[in-house]
């Protein structure tokens, strides 16, 4: 099991929780999906997209997608201005 999360480096206490699954490809596409997201949510994960989209290049976004679907123990984190994705696994109970 894979947990997806976001915190704002700023605010040590807001750590915004996006999902958990089983396929970290899955996880990671339908959590990052603003239609899909918590409505509670939807304003910090837009805020992460903008800068995912804006703030790198086309060639640093492919190598997160990538790391963040298919090798997601490898990836762990990813900052971007304040702002970080995080994956984790975690144990099944």
């Amino acid at each position: 099991m894979y947990l997806l999360y976001l915190s704002q480096d700023y605010l040590e206490t807001e750590t915004i929780f996006l999902g958990v699954g089983e396929d970290p490809a899955k996880l990671y596409t339908n959590a990052l999906n603003p239609e899909l997201t918590d409505k509670n949510n939807k304003y910090v994960v837009e805020k992460w997209l903008a800068r995912f989209q804006n703030d790198i290049s086309e060639r640093q976004r492919i190598d997160i997608d990538r790391a963040f679907m298919y090798a997601p123990l490898i990836a762990g984190s990813y900052s971007i201005k304040g702002m970080t994705l995080h994956i984790k696994k975690i144990s099944e109970y």
